[in-house]
């Protein structure tokens, strides 16, 4: 599983200035729905915004942190080595797990949360 991540997170390494950008825009947004910036009145925007900064820094955290997951040692490496390399395969993986998740909880919270904004707006 982390060495797909790895492979998706390396192609689309190029978009994280994107994604960034992005999430700096939906939290501008949140913030001016908040305080009636810039002409934004009422909360029309504050649930586009949310799932949008959410899925932004969800984006964000695969394309930069799944891009260094280490290769499998190989079977001529020494002992210590192999541990190390182990390590931080297993702590990358758990962070597969996490990132798994939160990205099956954020689907469903997005369907749950664009039905509440279709039926209010």
């Amino acid at each position: 599983m982390i060495d797909a991540l790895k492979i998706v997170s390396k192609r689309f390494r190029w978009t994280k200035p994107l994604a960034f950008i992005i999430g700096v825009v939906f939290l501008s947004l949140f913030l001016a729905s908040i305080f009636g910036l810039g002409g934004i009145e009422g909360d029309i925007y504050l649930i586009p915004s949310i799932l949008g900064f959410i899925w932004s820094g969800l984006f964000y955290f695969m394309v930069s942190t799944f891009a260094s997951v280490p290769q499998q040692p190989a079977r001529d490496t020494q002992f210590i080595e192999k541990i190390k390399v182990r390590f931080k395969r297993g702590i990358y993986y758990v962070l597969s797990i996490i990132f798994v998740v939160l990205t099956v909880a954020m689907v469903s919270l997005s369907f749950k949360m664009a039905g509440i904004w279709r039926a209010d707006f």
